[in-house]
């Protein structure tokens, strides 16, 4: 199974690395083949850029939002299913699902596993949304390829949960969809960071 992953882009894009999607490929199967394209690095031509896979997930921002439909629109026309993910899509998602055969509401780690298998089965939902914490200790490292050309970037960035318990109820520890974003030891982090070859 090949998937190609996306980070739509506009003028006013800052040149930092977007974490989203590197994550998804970490929780992706060993067997699935991804792909990456940071538009802001290599704009898609919406024309003729097509990338010959059985999936494609694109992240999503509200000021993205307009980029990344018109992506997600050419790639649905040639066939490919198409999910959109991201802080617009959860504000939004009957707008998103308008440019998408499936649309991810709050995080994706909790589900981006049981869609992969979905789109094997041929049984992609409409809508998936993460309804546990989760545990970031269990991620791998794989998608840490796509950033590598750091001299690009102005400014490298990092993703680090700390120990943040599942039930808690005060407002930093729940992510926008109002559910707790889960927890990990920040010591661990910190030093997956500074052995990172994405960290500077």
């Amino acid at each position: 199974m090949k998937v190609e992953l996306i980070v739509p882009a506009v003028e006013e894009n800052a040149r930092i690395p977007n974490l989203a999607l590197p994550i998804l490929a970490g929780l992706s199967p060993t067997d699935v083949e991804i792909s990456f394209t940071d538009d802001l690095l290599t704009p898609i031509d919406v024309k003729r850029d097509f990338k010959k896979v059985d999936l494609v997930g694109i992240t999503v921002l509200s000021k993205t939002a307009l980029r990344a439909y018109k992506i997600a629109d050419a790639y649905r026309k040639t066939g490919i299913p198409v999910v959109l993910g991201g802080i617009h899509p959860t504000a939004l998602p009957d707008e998103a699902k308008q440019h998408a055969d499936s649309v991810v509401i709050g995080e994706a780690e909790g589900v981006w596993p049981r869609l992969i298998d979905d789109v094997r089965m041929g049984d992609l939902k409409p809508f998936y949304r993460q309804e546990a914490t989760q545990n970031y200790q269990r991620f791998q490292r794989r998608g840490e390829r796509f950033y590598l050309k750091r001299d690009i970037f102005l400014w490298m960035s990092f993703r680090c949960h700390g120990d943040v318990p599942s039930d808690a109820n005060s407002a930093p520890s729940r992510n926008f969809s109002g559910r707790p974003t889960g927890s990990g030891p920040s010591r661990r982090s910190w030093k997956r960071f500074a052995v990172s070859p994405t960290g500077g």
